[in-house]
């Protein structure tokens, strides 16, 4: 947090979840409109990412499995799962990567089952490190 509370910063970028409950001394100068799939102007999605052997299976299904999640104060890592499942008692085992990239690779590893990456870090990992999605 003190990073977008330091006196000389300018300009930044911040998760909407903190930037609505945690920094309201921040004002929001715009928004930006990405193209990435996923992504509808200024609004942007996550991605529920699982192993290629589990595509296609509903979330329900992960019931009882392990989730990794970026960090509790990201709304696309975290608080778009709790919502759609009603908290985390649905998991067995939830963990706390640090990162959106992390959390692909605790699943890749089998470390965890499923994880929410939003859109733009998902194509950000296309573009940029491909050979840590795959499988």
């Amino acid at each position: 947090m003190p990073h977008w509370q330091r006196d000389d910063l300018l300009l930044s970028q911040t998760c909407g979840y903190p930037l609505v409950t945690l920094l309201p001394d921040v004002q929001v100068v715009g928004a930006f409109c990405y193209s990435a799939a996923g992504c509808d102007g200024p609004n942007y999605a996550s991605w529920l990412v699982v192993r290629e052997e589990e595509s296609g299976q509903a979330l329900a299904d992960f019931a009882g499995r392990r989730l990794a999640f970026n960090s509790e104060d990201s709304q696309s890592g975290y608080h778009s799962v709790m919502k759609m499942t009603g908290g985390p008692a649905i998991f067995s085992a939830t963990v706390a990567s640090g990162g959106h990239r992390r959390s692909v690779a605790l699943v890749r590893r089998g470390q965890a089952d499923i994880a929410a990456i939003d859109c733009i870090s998902w194509a950000l990992l296309q573009r940029d490190f491909p050979e840590e999605l795959r499988g």
